[in-house]
């Protein structure tokens, strides 16, 4: 099976490399088919925490796309070439067909049966296609990941249960904090995932973000979103405090590390606290408990944050705790699943090698027979050719098998 990949994750990476090494990724797939003579097709699937690209090319040529790989993603990174090749997992043949199916059912998310991977997988898909970058055996893996994923979603308690870092977290924050309509959140961080922070929310009703970012564009976050039903407002470093101070709910995806320590939540809670008397002596219930979602591999919230009074504080590892639990039994299923769907794979492989075979023995059995139409040798070579013909067909046919 002609195919390899490359491959960054969520597992070895923490957001602000991966957000780096998935910067101009969309012109990645086009560089490989370009730059790699025998590049058959390539296909990239870049998401908030994952980076991979899928090549159909003769093995030997793994060694030139990658040197392709890493020289564009140093170019649009910046990070060392060293630094790159290290963050890269490379696989090959069916293993790479078997990491993409984990993928696409969930089974490689921070939460084990996510769901919205199979949509980017198939987002990714469509991409190559428009892009002329797909091929028709990086067409079959991706159409049967997707094929598979919905297998494990229907037959598994995988379906029932998956669930993205993003939805368990806000279903957590939505026991402390006053109701979505009236929730006013604040957003400290800009990449992908914060994308996906902000689609989340506004899924659930919240119509008031304020957007913070550490490396300062916020404004450029929040003008490339068509939000008319929702305020989505950019605060600046001089506006982190205020912001803080009026906000229920604070998500943080930077992944720059610590960007909110004790002392700066603890003033925001005694601003808080000094707005809330003024609220009380107009009769204006009085705030509730300031819920924080950590969702940084590197913390973007100092831990002792937890400490301060009225604060309520999620990190990745309490959320992947409260995430809905997926039995061994279902996971031992949907790799079962996986392990017939790559089966399934090499089959097809294998039969569509054994037709370029059966192709081949038919055109050079044409040939000798139009030679033998113009020799004297009789009928008998022509049976002869024919039969040859039909056992070198059986063999090729049981060897697909």
């Amino acid at each position: 099976m002609n195919i390899f990949s490359f491959s960054a994750s969520h597992r070895d990476l923490g957001l602000v490399l991966l957000e780096r090494l998935s910067t101009d990724s969309h012109a990645l797939a086009r560089q490989v088919m370009d730059d790699v003579p025998g590049v058959s097709g390539a296909v990239v699937l870049a998401t908030c925490n994952r980076l991979e690209v899928y090549v159909e090319a003769d093995p030997w040529l793994t060694a030139a796309v990658g040197s392709v790989v890493v020289d564009h993603l140093v170019q649009s990174s910046g990070l060392s070439e060293a630094t790159t090749r290290g963050c890269l997992a490379v696989r090959r043949g069916s293993d790479a067909a078997e990491h993409l199916f984990d993928v696409a059912c969930g089974l490689d998310s921070m939460v084990i049966g996510e769901r919205e991977i199979t949509g980017q997988v198939r987002r990714a898909s469509a991409d190559a296609h428009r892009d002329g970058t797909m091929s028709t055996l990086l067409d079959q893996v991706f159409q049967r990941a997707a094929r598979v994923s919905r297998q494990v979603h229907s037959t598994t308690e995988l379906g029932a249960h998956g669930r993205s870092v993003v939805g368990v977290a806000l279903d957590l924050a939505a026991r402390e904090t006053p109701p979505w309509s009236s929730l006013r959140a604040l957003l400290i961080g800009t990449g992908s995932y914060a994308g996906a922070v902000v689609a989340a929310l506004r899924a659930r009703g919240c119509t008031e973000v304020s957007v913070y970012s550490p490396s300062g564009r916020a404004d450029g976050f929040v003008s490339s979103r068509d939000l008319s039903d929702s305020a989505l407002v950019a605060v600046g470093a001089e506006g982190l405090l205020p912001a803080l101070a009026e906000a229920d709910l604070v998500v943080t995806c930077s992944g720059r590390g610590t960007v909110l320590d004790a002392a700066t939540v603890a003033a925001a809670r005694l601003r808080s606290g000094e707005r809330e008397q003024g609220a009380r002596r107009r009769q204006v219930p009085p705030r509730r408990t300031l819920v924080l979602i950590d969702l940084a591999l590197a913390h973007d919230v100092d831990p002792a944050v937890a400490e301060v009074a009225g604060v309520v504080l999620h990190d990745l590892e309490s959320i992947t705790r409260h995430a809905p639990a997926a039995s061994r039994k279902s996971v031992a299923a949907a790799r079962q699943r996986v392990a017939a769907a790559v089966g399934e794979l090499q089959v097809w492989v294998d039969e569509r090698v054994a037709v370029a075979q059966i192709v081949r023995l038919r055109r050079e059995a044409e040939r000798d027979l139009m030679r033998t139409a113009t020799a004297s040798t009789g009928p008998e070579v022509r049976h002869s050719i024919l039969a040859g013909l039909h056992a070198d067909i059986v063999r090729a046919k049981g060897a697909a098998r």
